[in-house]
């Protein structure tokens, strides 16, 4: 796959995701999982571990969740 054709599968796909409610850190390409499970895919995740991605729980929210402490 030549590396215009990675680019643009790349920025097609985080667009999708920030739709969904998926956060992103483009430095360290990592990826954040959305607050509503709902709006999880794993297809989509899939793709984008594919592409060299890490997925992370939004550790943060869960923590908020059950009382912070």
């Amino acid at each position: 796959m030549s590396i215009d054709r990675r680019k643009r599968k790349i920025y097609g796909l985080r667009y999708r995701m920030k739709k969904r409610g998926y956060r992103f850190d483009g430095r360290n390409h990592y990826c954040y999982m959305p607050d509503d499970p709902a709006n999880r895919s794993k297809l989509m995740e899939r793709r984008l571990v594919s592409l060299g991605y890490g997925i992370e729980y939004n550790m943060l929210h869960l923590f908020a969740e059950n009382g912070g402490g």
